[in-house]
């Protein structure tokens, strides 16, 4: 299993056996797999029942600090709270200037690397001959995207240029190059150190690469949030009303000064700033990614590149607002279809905190051949949600569910169950359901429409004439690898040709 193409046991068995099925995992724990709506939506609205497996939080915990991704109980709804006033609409429209500024800076860089004006190797390997076209390269765009992408987070984040697209070297990209480095290609040691604690105080490569990353995200946090609170007090005390401009630590921050605000629902500057470590886990890997299997599909599928290109012409200006991306139902249909079939994130995790009954919408036969309406659960089952089987589930998109096919998303006879998907956007589980949803889905879909906007105006994208085969393998997020080439890591090489040139 561990093997296998991301989730592909988990579409297989749904379909072999039922909605919910039991199997044991590594070292023989339990888990509980379930793609039923009413079961889902049970779980997740019982936080206080079902909260993340115990390693999964210590995972965050090390990885992050205290932020909201590791939070739970009254610290997360106290965190959410303050933090809905940096992801609500005004917030992300304040921000969507510093995504045309990174997507132009990416479109320079890949201009630099087709005519030569950029020494840098685009991709891990040599383009094979065939792969040699006039006026087109071979270029890794996992390598350039989630450069793009962490540029991004940090200015629109916190203020902070990590300046990857320029291939600078900062105080924050050094320890957190060494950790990608090393969770990208996990040791079977590194995997057993994220399920079980008490292996974490071996002195491993990852544990070194965890805590040296943690503290220097916690140093330049901690230099980040005395300058604004600084600044927030030379302006009175709060930031200028209605300036939606801000970066996000600047909006928490101003929401934390507030007057109003009891002290006990305010964050301690430890909390401010861890999230900052949480900002750069959530805010860069799954948006690069989604926008990786955007382009993965689109030279799968150059009809479907061209005909977004062709939505795209019509508008002149280079930098439309959001309201204008938004009122392109192409682009939002082809978004909702790949954040559907290639979520980035292809799986949830909760844990039974004690022995529990768990009803089921969709009712499974038991060995006994008598029907099954309720599950128990023994405390500390781990129960999966696996987002990559519901979003291909034939249930709920029909035949051809397996397809990829934006149509759908526009044609209305075939939303027919889409609804019944647990989810707070796109008749999909990708951004999750429940209190703790990702609260960042606008900025995350704010950015990857603006990425994809400047791209296709200006280049083509089309598969290696070589037709290197890629697979799915998750590792936190479902990434894109090279068969025959996976000691290299994540990648998705493409032949790029700059238009109008």
């Amino acid at each position: 299993m561990l093997k296998s193409e991301a989730e592909v046991p988990n579409i297989t068995w749904a379909r072999t056996y039922s909605t919910t099925f039991r199997y044991r995992f590594v070292l023989g724990v339990p888990r509980l797999v379930t793609i039923d709506p009413s079961t889902i939506n049970y779980v997740l609205s019982h936080p206080e029942l079902f909260p993340k497996p115990d390693h999964v939080k210590s995972d965050l915990i090390s990885l992050t600090g205290g932020g909201l991704l590791a939070a739970d109980g009254e610290t997360h709804h106290r965190q959410r709270r303050l933090l809905n006033a940096c992801f609500n609409s005004s917030a992300v429209r304040g921000v969507v200037p510093i995504f045309y500024d990174k997507a132009y800076e990416l479109r320079q860089k890949l201009l630099d690397l087709l005519d030569g004006a950029c020494a840098e190797t685009p991709s891990f390997t040599p383009p094979q001959a065939i792969d040699l076209v006039e006026g087109a390269r071979k270029i890794d765009m996992v390598k350039y995207l989630s450069r793009t992408t962490l540029d991004i987070i940090g200015l629109a984040g916190f203020g902070y240029d990590f300046k990857q697209l320029q291939e600078a070297d900062t105080e924050l990209s050094r320890p957190m190059k060494s950790l990608y480095a090393i969770i990208l290609r996990p040791s079977i040691l590194s995997i057993l150190q994220t399920r079980f604690p008490l292996l974490r105080s071996l002195p491993t490569a990852r544990m070194r690469a965890v805590k040296k990353n943690l503290k220097a995200s916690r140093r330049v946090g901690e230099r980040i949030v005395r300058e604004k609170k600084a600044e927030a007090l030379l302006a009175g005390g709060l930031f200028e009303k209605g300036n939606t401009g801000k970066d996000l630590i600047s909006l928490l921050i101003q929401a934390n000064m507030d007057d109003s605000l009891p002290a006990e629902q305010r964050l301690s500057d430890r909390e401010v700033v861890d999230q900052i470590t949480t900002f750069m886990a959530a805010g860069n890997d799954t948006t690069s990614i989604a926008l990786t299997w955007s382009l993965r599909q689109l030279v799968l599928s150059p009809t479907i590149q061209d005909r977004l290109r062709e939505e795209f012409s019509t508008i002149i200006d280079d930098r439309p607002d959001l309201e204008t991306l938004n009122a392109l139902p192409y682009l939002e249909a082809f978004i909702r279809e790949v954040l559907r079939h290639s979520p980035p994130a292809p799986s949830v995790f909760r844990s039974a905190r004690e022995d529990h009954i768990i009803p089921l919408g969709m009712p499974i036969l038991g060995r006994d051949g008598n029907m099954i309406h309720h599950i128990k659960v023994p405390k500390g089952t781990s129960i999966q949600f696996s987002i990559a089987t519901i979003n291909t589930s034939p249930i709920f998109y029909g035949a051809d569910a397996a397809d990829f096919n934006p149509d759908r998303f526009l044609d209305s006879p075939k939303k027919r169950k889409r609804s019944e998907v647990p989810g707070v956007w796109g008749g999909s589980m990708v951004f999750f359901s429940g209190p703790h949803h990702c609260i960042g889905y606008r900025f995350a879909l704010a950015e990857i429409k603006t990425i994809l906007f400047v791209l296709l105006k200006n280049f083509e994208f089309a598969e290696l004439p070589s037709k290197p085969v890629i697979e799915r393998k998750a590792a936190r997020v479902m990434r894109p690898r090279v068969v025959g080439e996976e000691k290299y890591g994540p990648q998705l090489p493409l032949l790029v040709k700059a238009l109008g040139v």
